[in-house]
């Protein structure tokens, strides 16, 4: 299998290794890129747990280098007696709480690993970050087709959980809202005019709307702004309906 690659990345090595994901070791081999570290495994031993990042049909696993959080290595078990295996580790701890460990089976190529993947991970200045060198084809693109908020909420899972979720045109012309967009993922259970009312109780009018959903668990992530409660302790049964219909998948 290839590794899959952004515009304007590259493959800088690659080598044979073990990997070890949550206990799910498996036999691959690792790329370094100048955007992520990517083990692919052998497709008789893919790394199967996609909770923890793993792609069962690519049987890869994939860490961004920004969500690099530290790189030890371990040679603890070089000269490791019989029966036990000769081997060295390199051991990734990841901001998302991801634990990658890859063993190999030679020093050279976990400190030729860890050399060519500190100066990509932790960078001395922005201007080395891949965001810099990242380039996508717009050739055809106006700028205006960028974002399509309606292939944004289906790459969510808002379609397919319609039970809960609906995309409302209510803030279509900003006429509510100005800094919110003409497309906002409210409650199914919710109409417009519920919302439009619930707008008021808020600062700004920026009512809560549905800005991630996590499509393993089903929560959501609500935005909004202050509730205008006022020393008077006002209230508003709309806005709390909205809160209430999405309480059950809320973070």
């Amino acid at each position: 299998m290839s590794v899959p690659l952004l515009p304007g990345e590259s493959v800088v090595c690659s080598y044979e290794c073990f990997a070890n994901v949550a206990h799910n070791s498996s036999p691959g081999k690792i790329h370094l890129t100048t955007y992520k570290l990517c083990f692919v495994a052998k497709p008789d031993k893919p790394a199967h747990n996609p909770k923890l990042g793993c792609d069962v049909e690519a049987a890869c696993v994939q860490a961004p280098l920004g969500v690099i959080a530290a790189i030890d290595t371990d040679f603890r078990n070089e000269n490791a007696p019989p029966p036990l295996v000769k081997h060295v580790a390199m051991i990734i701890d990841c901001k998302d709480f991801r634990s990658i460990r890859l063993e190999f089976e030679h020093r050279k190529e976990l400190e030729a690993l860890a050399a060519a993947t500190a100066p990509l991970a932790f960078p001395k200045l922005p201007a080395d970050l891949f965001a810099f060198k990242y380039a996508p084809d717009r050739s055809s693109d106006d700028g205006w087709n960028a974002f399509d908020a309606v292939k944004e909420y289906a790459r969510m899972g808002i379609a397919a959980d319609s039970e809960h979720w609906r995309i409302s045109e209510v803030n279509a012309n900003h006429q509510i809202c100005s800094s919110y967009p003409t497309l906002v993922v409210i409650p199914a259970a919710m109409t417009d005019a519920e919302v439009e009312v619930a707008a008021r109780f808020r600062r700004k009018q920026r009512f809560p709307v549905v800005c991630w959903r996590n499509k393993q668990n089903k929560a959501v992530l609500f935005r909004s702004s202050q509730p205008m409660v006022g020393v008077f302790r006002h209230w508003s049964p709309e806005d709390e309906a909205i809160l209430r219909c999405g309480s059950a998948r809320v973070v």
